[in-house]
């Protein structure tokens, strides 16, 4: 399983850590990045499907493909955390 996207990754940047946030009725997944004068930008693929969430909150790992560029990124739960993070790899 892996989440696909086109021209969303961003190339410029260092890969941040992620966040899985989870609401009421959906879960979201936040992926930061992080430019050279420090600055952070954030990415949110928002509603994912419920195997996708449940992988991610399991300590799996997801990987991220963004076919413009062939960029990947593979994101994996930091199970010992209280909250539900995300930490990339």
């Amino acid at each position: 399983m892996c989440l696909v996207v086109k021209n969303v990754l961003m190339t410029d940047c260092v890969q941040g850590a992620a966040s899985l946030v989870v609401k009421a009725t959906r879960s979201d997944l936040i992926q930061s990045f992080i430019q050279s004068e420090g600055d952070v930008e954030f990415i949110n693929f928002p509603d994912l499907p419920g195997d996708v969430a449940e992988l991610l909150s399991s300590g799996r790992s997801l990987p991220i493909l963004d076919t413009a560029d062939d960029m990947r990124i593979d994101c994996v739960v930091d199970v010992s955390d209280a909250i539900t993070k995300v930490a990339a790899r």
